[in-house]
């Protein structure tokens, strides 16, 4: 019976340690269904190519102004006249309600000579039918490009600290995790780890600029985890008070169920 449960333990742990690794772009991924990015690129596309007509056709009502097709000019006028080199999509939000689906997707094209741009694209699906609530074109530089890039230079001792942090609270909140598993209980032993594997009071640290903000009323899968909107917002990390793997620490002792001593014949 022991070895049946200790692998749904390890399981539990594993699971827990694939979420908090995933990556953005599988996020993404699961985030947004393939046809809605390959819509989001064809809009992109309708407007470089200055297919005004068809993009009208999907506006809101509430963009549909006088001077949109002005406005559609100009963005035009941002795209370089040489090829693209290559397209990503670096951020994704969706929102659900009852009756649609909103989408924000960020884009970044990539042209020769150093050359960029950042596009932006909201829109929602309501019975299969896709309306579009905003457009945004926006020349990047290469400094803008790289000005929150995840780097040690210049950075000050709070980012030493945190980063520090960030790293030892996972590894000692699945040492804990690993010691309820192999501590004998009665009961409860999935309520201990669920509880270990949480932080609490979260502590959100802008890489960028050392900014930090509390949110006592949160918790942290592993106590610490980080997130980007998309290349070019700053890096968040994360960190918790891993305050049930301390307790369990504290009571491991006394929650443990003594084992029968094995007597020689």
């Amino acid at each position: 019976m022991l070895l049946p449960k200790l692998k749904i333990c390890f399981l539990f742990v594993s699971v827990l340690v694939l979420l908090a690794a995933c990556s953005q772009q599988q996020l993404i991924n699961k985030i947004v269904p393939e046809q809605d990015q390959q819509f989001a690129k064809q809009v992109f596309e309708q407007l470089q190519q200055g297919d005004y007509a068809t993009l009208e056709a999907h506006l809101d009502s509430e963009l549909q102004t006088a001077d949109i097709h002005s406005t559609f000019t100009q963005m035009t006028a941002q795209f370089p006249k040489v090829p693209i080199q290559q397209v990503n999509i670096i951020g994704a939000h969706k929102l659900e309600l009852p009756n649609q689906t909103q989408y924000h997707l960020t884009f970044e094209y990539e042209y020769p000579q150093q050359q960029w741009l950042l596009n932006d694209l909201i829109f929602k699906k309501k019975n299969d039918q896709i309306t579009i609530m905003g457009l945004h074109v926006t020349p990047i530089d290469a400094a803008t490009r790289h000005l929150n890039d995840f780097t040690f230079a210049g950075k000050g001792i709070l980012n030493y600290v945190f980063f520090t942090l960030a790293i030892i609270i996972p590894i000692f909140v699945i040492y804990v995790l690993i010691l309820c598993i192999r501590t004998p209980m009665e009961k409860r032993k999935w309520l201990w780890l669920i509880f270990i594997s949480l932080g609490f009071t979260r502590i959100l640290f802008n890489w960028t600029n050392g900014q930090f903000v509390f949110q006592p009323f949160s918790f942290q899968l592993l106590g610490a985890g980080f997130e980007q909107t998309n290349t070019y917002s700053p890096l968040i990390l994360q960190i918790a008070l891993p305050i049930g793997a301390i307790i369990f620490l504290y009571r491991r002792r006394a929650l443990a169920v003594s084992q029968p001593k094995k007597q020689d014949i």
